[in-house]
């Protein structure tokens, strides 16, 4: 198989191959007698190695796909698993927008005359995540399912508690967070700001839920391998949302200002970071007059 153009991460529990694509992430986590997959992703050769991966690895497993939204990046690689149960939010199900967003799949591929080995479609949810707490047994092993509102209508992300595999005496539990938590990119709000918080929140309360849990997964950039970074992480959003919502209210604009600087340039791609600071202030009310200058 040939490797992905960009560095992955492996330990012999979780795989995480990163696309050439905004460091998009798919993950597979061996559960023993099972593999979940987290959204297979971007590119034909990319899916393609991924499975490849599953095939050459799966032998008598059985095979589920996680999807944590429905933003079209992180759904268009469903076709390439037809063998797979999927699991999914009752929101993700019941998406109003699901034909556009099969749109934005073709609109992708036709500009940049991608030809995919599979048919594109909205994914069937075969296992539905209606609450807080929700668990299914996949092999023999208990994931843990949260709904997590924000940056889209239909988040989910998935806590195993502790590795499942019986032949590793690794006493780490893993988080899938799907687009939150990101080492590389402020909160993208597309859904509700106040939604965004509330689940951030919820993100503190798990971790004290979870003590175990040192890997956590994000749909773009680096796995957090502790449970001080994924702190750092969420704290780092939170106050990156407390300063939005007091930009969007006019307080204290002068000291938020710079510290909305400050966090923009902590990340590697400063200026398209600025792009998503700008649609969040837009969406809430505030013009690009208040991007802090470069």
């Amino acid at each position: 198989m040939t490797a992905f153009p960009h560095s992955t991460f492996e330990n012999g529990i979780i795989h995480v191959w990163e696309s050439r694509l905004y460091r998009t992430t798919s993950t597979l986590i061996d559960l023993g007698q099972a593999f979940l997959l987290v959204d297979p992703n971007w590119l034909p050769d990319e899916v393609g190695q991924i499975r490849d991966f599953v095939d050459s690895h799966l032998g008598n497993k059985e095979l589920y796909v996680l999807f944590t939204h429905s933003d079209f990046d992180h759904i268009l690689g469903y076709g390439a698993f037809p063998d797979a149960r999927t699991i999914a939010s009752r929101e993700f199900l019941q998406q109003k927008n699901a034909s556009q967003i099969i749109t934005q799949i073709c609109e992708f591929d036709s500009q940049y005359y991608i030809f995919r080995p599979y048919q594109v479609s909205y994914p069937h949810v075969d296992y539905v995540i209606d609450y807080d707490g929700q668990t299914l047994v996949l092999g023999q092993t208990t994931v843990y399912f949260y709904l997590a509102p924000g940056h889209t209508c239909d988040g989910l992300w998935a806590i195993i508690p502790s590795f499942p595999k019986e032949d590793t005496n690794l006493n780490k539990g893993i988080w899938i967070a799907g687009d939150y938590f990101s080492n590389i990119e402020i909160p993208l709000i597309d859904y509700s700001l106040a939604a965004y918080q509330k689940t951030v929140q919820k993100a503190f309360s798990l971790i004290a839920s979870f003590p175990l849990v040192e890997y956590m997964i994000p749909g773009h950039g680096d796995v957090a391998i502790s449970q001080q970074t994924i702190s750092d992480r969420i704290q780092t959003d939170r106050r990156y949302l407390t300063l939005l919502t007091a930009l969007a209210t006019n307080l204290e604009i002068d000291v938020t200002l710079n510290e909305v600087h400050e966090i923009l340039h902590s990340y590697p791609f400063p200026r398209e970071i600025e792009k998503i600071h700008i649609q969040n202030l837009n969406k809430y009310g505030q013009s690009e007059a208040n991007l802090p200058d470069a």
